[in-house]
Parts: C-alpha cells; sequence; structure tokens
C-alpha cells in the first residue's frame, strides 16, 4: 500500500475544512473582515512558526506545515512585510541551529523547539510595510504534555513587546486585525487599544493552518465557530484559579472546592461578566433564532426551532443552543447548562432552515449523594434556546408534578479531604432585562413524574472473589494472601479446573473449540504478566518471537505504544500499535507522516456532531492505512482552568459538549472494522503539575455531574474499545487502582465492555491495577512488579550485599533505566520488615550497602568467622495479587482482540483462511443511548 500523501488526499481537505469550521470569530468592529484588499502587512513570529497543535501526545509528524504566511501566499496575497518576516524566519532558525538544551527525543517525539519571543516593532518595519492598508498581528502559544501553562507575559498574558506591536499597528494601519493562535488567553488589550478592529481565535488548526485561516479571513468560508470555554475579563474570576496547579502551595493536593461550578456554570451562577461567554462566536452575517414548538414524547423533549439568515450578502452556518435551568430543591443547581444544540447547514442570505433537537428527560437530573441517585427534582424546569450561553430566551417550561429518582446508582469514590463545595445560594444570578416576562409568558408543559422510567444501574459486579483458572495436571501453587494489607480489596481466590488443550491458538477460541478460561489457563505467570503489559523497546520475559505477523509494507516506528508481539506464532494473539493522539496518529518515524488534525478544543469549536463523525472516519482511515489498531484519543478531561497544559487536545469546560463531541468521533472512528479509540485520561487529570503524584479531591457529586460525564455519554452511546485511566489519584487512590471507578462505575454501572489501560510508566501498584479491573499496564517494561506481586519472591543479592539490578533500554535505545531487585521488599528507615544476605570473608562490601548504611537503611554485622550479615530494614510485601487477576485482565484484552483487523493477519497466516468477518466495533452493541438527536428539514431558499 503506497500511503504517500498524494494518495491520501482527502483527510487534509478533511482537516483544512475542520480548521474552517473551528474557527471563533471575537471581534470585527466596522466589518473590516472579510479582507477587502490583497495587499497585507503580516507581523507576529506565529505567522512564520504557525503552531498547529501541542506538543507530547499532541504532537504530529505530518508530511506538511502551512504556515499562516504560506496560506496568504498560496492565496495570491502580497505581503508587505516580507522583510520583517525573513528576519524573524533567520532568527528563529538560528536559535534551532545552536540549541544544545532539546534531546531528541524532545524533537522528535514531544515536537519541541527553542521559542523565539516576536521582537519590538520598529518605524522602519512599519515604513517597510506601509504599502498596505490593513496589518494583520498574529499571537501564538504553544503548550503541552507534562507542563501546565503559567499566568505570566509569554503565556496567558501578552509580552511587553506584544501589546507594543498591537499598539503601534492599531495606530498606523487603517484596518487592524489580530489573529489568536493560541488557546485561552487574556484579551484586555482589545479594549485598551480601541483603535483594533478585528480579532480571530485561529486557534491550533492542525498541518492546513494557514490554507483555513485564510480561508475565513478573506470570506471564503464564513466562520461559524463557537467557544467552548467561558473567556474572563480577568484570570483571578476563574473559580478555581488559587487552587489550580503552580497557583497552589501544594501541587500535590488538588482540592475541586468549586464542585460543580466550573467555568459557565460558575460564572452564570455567580453574575460575574466574562470577556466572551460560553457558546459565543460571530459571523459575517446575522441569523434569527424562532422556536416553533416544545413537546415531549417518549420520554424524550424535543425543541423545534427555524433559523434564517438575516443577512443580505455573506452565506454561513448558526448553531442553535438549548440550555436548562432547574429548580433548586434538596439539591443546589447552577443557573443554567448545556442540553443540547444543533447547527445549520450553509444558509443563503433569506434562507431558513428547521432544527428539531432532542433529548432525554432523564438528561435534566441532578445527583444526590444522599440518595445514590440521579433525580428530577419537582418544580419548573426553564428550556433557554439562543446563540450563546448569554444570548438566550426562555422558550418553555417543563413542569414536573413530584421528585423523581430516574437513576439508582451506589455511593462511590468518597471524598478523602476535609472541605465544602462552593455553594451560591446567597449570590444573585445573572439575568437580562426580558427574563422576567420571558418566564411569564412561556407556555407550561406539564409532566407527570411517575410516566418516567427508573432504571437501576447500581453495579452488581462481584468483587469479593476472583477465580484462577489451572488445567488439569497443573502444579500451580498459589502464594496469594486474602486480607493482605497490601491489597486494595478484601477479596478471595477461587480455582476452578478446565480441560487442556495442546498448542491452542486464539483463533480456537474464535471458532468455538475452546473457552476463553481454557486459552488463559495454558498460560504460566511469566507469560500471562507479558500478555497483560503493553510492549516497550524489549522485556524481561521473552518467550517464542519478538516479529509480529503483519502484511504491512510499512512499519509504523515511532508510535506510542503496542501490546506484545511475544505470542503471535506460538499461539496466534495478534500485536496490536496504538499511536497517540487526540490530533492525528503520532507516528514519528513513519516516512511519509500522517496528517496533523485541528486540535480536540478547536475540533469542538465547530459544534458539529456530523463535521466529529466524519473526523472520526478519517482517523480510522488512517489507522488502517499505517496498520495501527487503535487511536489513544481522544482526550475527554474537563478544561477546570484555562492554564491546563493540555487543554488544546480536550473538548470544553463542558461535559454534556465533551460527551457528544467524544462519542460522535468515537462512532466515526469505529465506523472502520477492526479499529478503534481510547478515550483519555480517566479521570479528574485536569492539570500537568506534579501529574504522576497529584491527588484530585472531589465530591461524588462534581466527579459524576463534571468529570465523569463526558466519559459516561462517550460510553453508553459509542462503546470505545478501550479506555485509558490516568496517573493521578481521586480522593485518594490512584484512578488506575480504583475499584470504584473501573469496575463499579465504568463495568459496572456504565456497561464498559472493552478494555482499560494505564497511563505509561504510572506510579501505581500495578498489582492492584490488575484486581481494580485495569487489564493493561502500560508502557509495559516493569513485568517484574507483577509478578512480585503474585508470587512475593526474595531479593536478589550481589555477593557484595548489595541488591542486583538489571538495566533495560526505552525509546530503541535512546534511554535506559536500571531496576534493583528487591521484588517483593520496598527498602526504608522506617520499615518494620527485614530481609538480610551473607558476605564471604573475601568479598568486600559494596558501596551501595555502605550508602544505605548511612541512611540506617542497611545494618552489618561481622560475624566470628570473618563473614557479614547485611540486614536491610523496610516493608516485605505479600502476594496480594491472585493470578485470576492477571487472568481477568487477559480475558478482556484478548476478547477485545478477536475484534480487531490484527487477529485476520494471523488468523489467514496460519490457515490460509480468508473470509473472517470483520464487523465495526460499535454496531456489534444494540443498545447503545442517544444522548442528542438533531433532525434538519432541508433549508429554504430564500424567493425572488
Amino acid at each position: 500500500m503506497n500511503l504517500q500523501i498524494t494518495e491520501k488526499g482527502a483527510n487534509p481537505k478533511i482537516a483544512r475544512y475542520a480548521a474552517t469550521q473551528g474557527m471563533v470569530l471575537l471581534e470585527n468592529r466596522n466589518d473590516v473582515l472579510p479582507l477587502s484588499s490583497k495587499k497585507i502587512a503580516l507581523f507576529g513570529g506565529g505567522a512564520h512558526v504557525t503552531v498547529k497543535g501541542g506538543t507530547g501526545s499532541g504532537n504530529v509528524t505530518s508530511p506538511y506545515e502551512i504556515s499562516i504566511r504560506k496560506g496568504f501566499e498560496n492565496a495570491g496575497y502580497v505581503l508587505t512585510s516580507s522583510a520583517w518576516l525573513d528576519a524573524y524566519a533567520a532568527s528563529y532558525q538560528k536559535a534551532q541551529d545552536e540549541d544544545t538544551t532539546l534531546s531528541e527525543i524532545d524533537k522528535m517525539w514531544s515536537g519541541k523547539r527553542i521559542l523565539v519571543p516576536d521582537p519590538a516593532l520598529t518605524e522602519q518595519d512599519i515604513s517597510a510595510a506601509s504599502d498596505a492598508d490593513t496589518a494583520i498581528y498574529v499571537v501564538s502559544r504553544v503548550a503541552g504534555e507534562g507542563h501546565d501553562r503559567q499566568a505570566v507575559p509569554g503565556d496567558y498574558y501578552l509580552t511587553d513587546h506584544e501589546l507594543h506591536n498591537l499598539k503601534i499597528i492599531a495606530a498606523y494601519f487603517k484596518n487592524s486585525i489580530v489573529v489568536l493562535n493560541t488557546c485561552v488567553i487574556d484579551t484586555k488589550f482589545f479594549q485598551q487599544f480601541g483603535e483594533l478592529d478585528a480579532m480571530l481565535l485561529m486557534s491550533l488548526a492542525g498541518m492546513e493552518s494557514g490554507n483555513a485561516l485564510v480561508d475565513v479571513l478573506s470570506g471564503s468560508v464564513t466562520p461559524s465557530g463557537k467557544l467552548t470555554d467561558t473567556w474572563a475579563i480577568q484570570y483571578e474570576d476563574y473559580p478555581a484559579y488559587k487552587t489550580f496547579g503552580r497557583n497552589a502551595g501544594d501541587n500535590k493536593q488538588q482540592n475541586y472546592e468549586e464542585g460543580i461550578y466550573v467555568g459557565y456554570r460558575y460564572f452564570d451562577s455567580f453574575n460575574i461578566t466574562p470577556a466572551y461567554e460560553f457558546g459565543y462566536g460571530l459571523s459575517y452575517t446575522e441569523f434569527s433564532i424562532l422556536v416553533n414548538n416544545v413537546f415531549i414524547t417518549d420520554e424524550q423533549i424535543s425543541i423545534e426551532t427555524t433559523i434564517t439568515n438575516t443577512g443580505n450578502k455573506y452565506t454561513g452556518k448558526e448553531v442553535v443552543q438549548i440550555y436548562i435551568s432547574a429548580p433548586d430543591g434538596e439539591l443546589e443547581k447552577p443557573y443554567q447548562s448545556l442540553i443540547g444544540f444543533g447547527k445549520t447547514n450553509e444558509l443563503k442570505p433569506g434562507g431558513s432552515q428547521t432544527l428539531t433537537i432532542s433529548f432525554p428527560v432523564a438528561e435534566m437530573a441532578s445527583y444526590s449523594e444522599a440518595l445514590a441517585a440521579w433525580v428530577l427534582e419537582a418544580g419548573d424546569y426553564l428550556i433557554r434556546v439562543g446563540h450563546s450561553s448569554r444570548n438566550t430566551k426562555v422558550a418553555a417550561i417543563i413542569r414536573l408534578d413530584e421528585t423523581k429518582i430516574t437513576e439508582q446508582v451506589s455511593n462511590r469514590l468518597p471524598l478523602d479531604q476535609d472541605f465544602k463545595d462552593k455553594s451560591s445560594k446567597e449570590v444573585l444570578p445573572f439575568s437580562y432585562a426580558t427574563e422576567t416576562d420571558e418566564i411569564k409568558n412561556a407556555p407550561v408543559l406539564r409532566f407527570e413524574a411517575e410516566s418516567l422510567t427508573m432504571r437501576n444501574c447500581a453495579s452488581t459486579v462481584d468483587t469479593s472473589s476472583v477465580t484462577t483458572y489451572l488445567t488439569e495436571g497443573s502444579d500451580y501453587q498459589s502464594r496469594f494472601k486474602s486480607g493482605s494489607r497490601f491489597a486494595n480489596d478484601n477479596y478471595v481466590e477461587r480455582f476452578q479446573i478446565v480441560r487442556p488443550k495442546p498448542n491452542a491458538k486464539l483463533y480456537d477460541v474464535y471458532s468455538g473449540e475452546i473457552t476463553m478460561e481454557q486459552f488463559v489457563a495454558q498460560f504460566d505467570l511469566p507469560a500471562l504478566a507479558t500478555l497483560v503489559n503493553g510492549r516497550f523497546s524489549n522485556s524481561d520475559y521473552t518467550m517464542v518471537s519478538d516479529e509480529p505477523i503483519l502484511s504491512a509494507a510499512i512499519t509504523p516506528g515511532g508510535a506510542t505504544g503496542q501490546t506484545t508481539t511475544n505470542f503471535v506464532q506460538s499461539h496466534g494473539i495478534p500485536n496490536n500499535i496504538m499511536p497517540d493522539g487526540p490530533t492525528g496518529l503520532h507516528i514519528p518515524i513513519n516516512q511519509y507522516g500522517c496528517t496533523a488534525f485541528p486540535v480536540g478544543v478547536m475540533q469542538a469549536q465547530s459544534w458539529d456532531a456530523e463535521l466529529w463523525s466524519e473526523l472520526g472516519k478519517a482517523y480510522g482511515k488512517e489507522l488502517l492505512e499505517n496498520q495501527t489498531t487503535m487511536i489513544l484519543g481522544p482526550g475527554m478531561n474537563i478544561h477546570r482552568d484555562p492554564l491546563g497544559g493540555r487543554n488544546f487536545e480536550y473538548y470544553s469546560e463542558d461535559p454534556q459538549l465533551t460527551g457528544i463531541a467524544g462519542a460522535m468521533f468515537t462512532l466515526g472512528v469505529q465506523s472502520h472494522p477492526g479499529v478503534g479509540v481510547t478515550i483519555k485520561h480517566f479521570a479528574a487529570n485536569e492539570q500537568e503539575t506534579e501529574r504522576a503524584f497529584g491527588n484530585s479531591s472531589a465530591s461524588e457529586r462534581t466527579l459524576r455531574e463534571i468529570y465523569l460525564k463526558g466519559f459516561e455519554i462517550t460510553v453508553k452511546s459509542a462503546q470505545p474499545m478501550t479506555v485509558m485511566t490516568a496517573y493521578n489519584k481521586i480522593n485518594g487512590a490512584h484512578t488506575s487502582s480504583s475499584i470504584d471507578l473501573i469496575t463499579h462505575i465504568l463495568r459496572g454501572e456504565w456497561g464498559f465492555k472493552g478494555f482499560v489501560m494505564t497511563d505509561w510508566f504510572t506510579q501505581s501498584d500495578n498489582g492492584l491495577d490488575m484486581h481494580a479491573g485495569n487489564d493493561m499496564i502500560m508502557g509495559g517494561w516493569h513485568i517484574s512488579k507483577l509478578i512480585n506481586s503474585v508470587m512475593a519472591p526474595e531479593p536478589v543479592f550481589n555477593d557484595d550485599g548489595s541488591v542486583d539490578v538489571t538495566t533495560i533500554s526505552l525509546y530503541s535505545g535512546r534511554k535506559t533505566e536500571t531496576i534493583e531487585k528487591w521484588n517483593a521488599f520496598v527498602p526504608g528507615a522506617d520499615g518494620e520488615d527485614f530481609c538480610s544476605t551473607l558476605v564471604a570473608v573475601e568479598v568486600e562490601l559494596g558501596s551501595k550497602v555502605k550508602d544505605m548504611e548511612k541512611q540506617n537503611i542497611a545494618k552489618v554485622t561481622r560475624n566470628q568467622d570473618g563473614t557479614k550479615t547485611v540486614t536491610y530494614r523496610g516493608t516485605s510485601k505479600d502476594a496480594y495479587t491472585a493470578l485470576g487477576d492477571l487472568q481477568k485482565s487477559a480475558m478482556n484484552i484478548l476478547n477485545l482482540f478477536l475484534k480487531c483487523w490484527t487477529v485476520r493477519n494471523v488468523y489467514n497466516a496460519e490457515t490460509g483462511y480468508t473470509e473472517i468477518p470483520m464487523l465495526p466495533y460499535s454496531s456489534l452493541f444494540s443498545d447503545l443511548k442517544t444522548y442528542l438527536k438533531v433532525s434538519k428539514n432541508h433549508d429554504r431558499r430564500p424567493t425572488a
């Protein structure tokens, strides 16, 4: 298969189109946009080094990148500032050439570069570009994995040079336009320099950035994007600013004290005026929204609206947004919450279209910790319809006669800190002049609570025991200790004997010759531990073969992760490759490159469910073309604060929008047979500061309504192949080790059917991860950790009394790591257990022994015969993980592998049989839930 970009031309076109749909017009004084001149003075370093995405998992090695400068040149514009742009390009290249700080991994995998701040514009710079009457200044920012942003100049705030430059172009040029190649930043400068005319949020638009931007600025495409975050006037207006990231005194402890008041829920409920509200976005034309009808059928609320392009010059699209205001009862509610939306087709001036937007009545419910249930409280539910969160009208009132539980669950994830959620009870919320009259005159739809179905979704998963499957005649001796103080649950190990099948392979399970239980029972502990670990550069256990059987002409080198290749030939288990990430396939060594799509937040800014599905289909096609199986995305975390380092990867501050975007994208990817997505990072992983060690403390209601809701929507309505847990803890427990989160909520309540993986190199205990329901450990080289948790082996010592070590190679040999073989013993001066080793007379004590002696961890006793006994203090872990825990995880993994395209290759290679049915993964589920339905009529054209 030839993967040259010319053969895959469809995806760059989709990327360019998606970018145009996600750009948000923030300001347009005097209608200076679209551009009326083909001669432009273009400034700002981002014009040359346009940021297409973030660093880390959000980086994509694409075949080309269209800068803003290149986009204008491609479209035939004359740039009068070429001398300034050339000078900046030279200084940028010089900085890259002279840099000695960035490693090869930084550059190749993370996509990091040396940033060159914008210099101050001089009179000569302006004079040289003065042949144009329109100036465009590009403000660029880059963020990425491992680092949060900061509320400092050069990041959230503009630098002195940037402010100086904007002031100059605003004063000198007739038309001055600001392009934000950023996520959320401070925008007070626009009001400060009143002569600035327009401002467009370009966002991080992928490999076609420059072309897409010019499409919008030129008027070839009318902007229709809407913000998915609230942009504050002051950074301190955000509710989490005191406790977020570097702002907090203890970065490892994150108290989500704002509770459910995140983003616009906070700004609206506490009546704080934003710079630009959630859902905001201008167009080159104007639209009216008329609510024709609101009705309830079959536990669904439907709002029929007609949208008309009331302008007389430009075509355009509009987003209809629906919010609900729920009554306060026992539960405090935010002023309003997004519950539905729909986007029109392209409407000509005078043209109109009718959208009917429907959603389940039960989605208006709030979570009650006291009842461990989702509850609709009696009272009036206001249906608000409009263009943005601050531009709606009350369209109807749903009057519920009595309180109703819509979904019964069980209390999970109890709060571990002593704080109470923020309350808005003593605060007057946002209001507007006509709101009272709208409520008074709104039609009332009476709804009887008894007509609603109450669903009992409480988890019934039995975690009191685990079954270990043994083949007849097995000599396996379990060392599992029930009730171990090191376990995350008190459970027992039960045994079941199964009949062996010599030389069984995975396709024997597929054909029905044996059960999955019989298949996994044949693996010994080292093999099983290898199977449930992802594959890195090498591993400490090899069974038969380290070569995958694939028909690929191109090896997807440098992909973030993959499953083990050890059992391809011996057991017919395929190797599945999993590239990052949310903005395209992250395969740095692929000589042809992959499509760099707009980042997640920009995709969401389109508010276009059909587009999200098409983007998913494009990703899925590229997965197959690159012989890969599961993309490590989309990112589903919430924008708790604008300084989140990976906010660009994630969709929004709103869980409903996040969940629907994730679901539609997932359905798109998984419309291709045998490939799928990995939704991440599950959950409450909103900051990068101390991300591996942080503890996110939040009330159960906050978690369920805000930080879990998006994941819930995607799981219930799309069934993603896999879920990736997060680095952080939630209320004191690692997410990857949380039985409540993974087993009871994800599987027990939501019905998730795929497998769960850790994030790469998590600090959690891998044995606890297994029992909690985390099926695969990534990046997968510490296989010994799992073996230790099952067998509790003694430490291995060298002759000189020091602990033995092994060195492993990472990143294809670019990095190594040394592991000490303490096994089930954890050395520490405060431990209550001991282990010892004897050193011969003629052997000198090792330097490490002497170092640990100084730390009061080791004690050396000199024996009468001249030998030396080295005794180490620490903690001896018993066998706290059952073999059945690993088998359970292996079965989850293998059951999914049977749905992956790779199983066909292995099966074909072994049998020659080529007709294995392979269906799109999401199509295998008949009970997918619909959270949002949008029906469109054909747009009505204006008549002459």
